[in-house]
């Protein structure tokens, strides 16, 4: 697929669908679908969800760049967390940051959401 931006255009006429049509069948005004398809305008959940039902794409594709996003702030994120000083760690904060540490280094190793 080509950027992110244009990642539902391209689903669209990949799919050879009109404009027209999907703005029809999501219930938008063809001028939001544009928008959307344009990246002027975030696509709501909603949308990503059609997306998914209409067109067969993967959840994780239509999310992408947010997944990378999200990814690369829990594991900046954690490293802060890792490197606070609390002298009175409990032993549940000390298990929650190990569990939150080994999601982080799922999260690290995971090649899913690369592009």
């Amino acid at each position: 697929m080509n950027k992110p931006t244009h990642l539902l255009k391209q689903i669209r006429t990949d799919a050879d669908v009109t404009q027209q049509d999907v703005a029809f069948l999501l219930n938008i005004d063809k001028g939001n679908l544009n928008r959307y398809e344009t990246g002027k305008r975030s696509p709501t959940p909603e949308i990503l969800l059609m997306y998914h039902i209409l067109f067969g794409v993967p959840i994780s594709e239509l999310l992408s760049p947010q997944l990378k996003n999200i990814r690369k702030q829990l594991i900046r994120r954690s490293a802060l967390l890792h490197t606070q000083n609390n002298p009175k760690h409990t032993l549940k904060s000390i298990n929650s940051i190990a569990y939150i540490q080994a999601i982080v280094n799922h999260l690290s190793q995971e090649k899913l959401y690369d592009a």
